[in-house]
């Protein structure tokens, strides 16, 4: 399988302190739940998630907006 195109260590590491562990549940079932991620067991047993074509589409969109915002 793929590395996941999803970091979830990079997730938890910026929302460290933003966010509560609970908050930060609620917000990865209601990414999966409306389709951006999906959740998967790896072959070591490990929880990973993973962009759905969804979640790419949304990320290359930000990307450019991020991209924008820092030329400017």
């Amino acid at each position: 399988m793929n590395k996941p195109d999803f970091n979830i260590d990079f997730f938890l590491k910026v929302s460290k302190g933003v966010m509560t562990p609970e908050e930060l549940n609620k917000t990865l079932l209601e990414l999966v739940d409306k389709g951006f991620i999906e959740q998967y067991i790896d072959e070591d047993g490990d929880f990973q998630f993973e962009l759905t074509d969804s979640g790419r589409e949304i990320a290359e969109h930000m990307n450019k907006i991020n991209k924008n915002l820092e030329d400017e």
